[in-house]
This record gives C-alpha cells, sequence and structure tokens, in this order.
C-alpha cells in the first residue's frame, strides 16, 4: 500500500502530518495485538525527557512487547542515507 504521507505534494502542517503518520500506522497493524498508536508523547529516558510524534505499542512473537517510536519529517524530496545514519 502507498502511504498517504509519501505524496511530496500533500499540503498539511506539521501536526496534521503527524496524525496522518499515526493514522497510517494503526491501519496497518491489521493483525497485530493490543495495537496503541498516540500521537505527540512524551517519554522518560534516564537522561532526559523526549518528545515523540508517533508511539506505538503492540505484542507480537508470542506475546513480547514492543514500542516504536516515530519521528515524523516532511520533506521535499528523499533524504540521503548518509544523513540518517
Amino acid at each position: 500500500m502507498y502511504p498517504p504521507m509519501a505524496d511530496p505534494n500533500l499540503k498539511i502542517t506539521a501536526t496534521q502530518f503527524e496524525r496522518l503518520v499515526r493514522d497510517w500506522i494503526l491501519k496497518q497493524g491489521g493483525e497485530l495485538t493490543s495495537l496503541e498508536v498516540t500521537h505527540d508523547m512524551k517519554v522518560e529516558a534516564h537522561d532526559s525527557t523526549y518528545q515523540i510524534d508517533v508511539l506505538a505499542k503492540f505484542q507480537a512473537f508470542a506475546g513480547a512487547d514492543f514500542i516504536v517510536l516515530i519521528e515524523c519529517k516532511k520533506y521535499r524530496s528523499a533524504v540521503k542515507r548518509e544523513l540518517v545514519q
């Protein structure tokens, strides 16, 4: 499925983009157990508190808990690999 947020001509705000990502992740979750997808979360870590655009929690592989943190960025063109490694 082609994600709607991949359209480079999409004219929406950063918050609308984050919510679009959240909704798309939720729709893709299909058979995952206990899928929860939340927008704009604060996450405590040992060194600081972080603002996370989209946070997904689910169970898979016989009940293992997973947490996926998503930082949303909307650019007009693809980001070069060396910039995100």
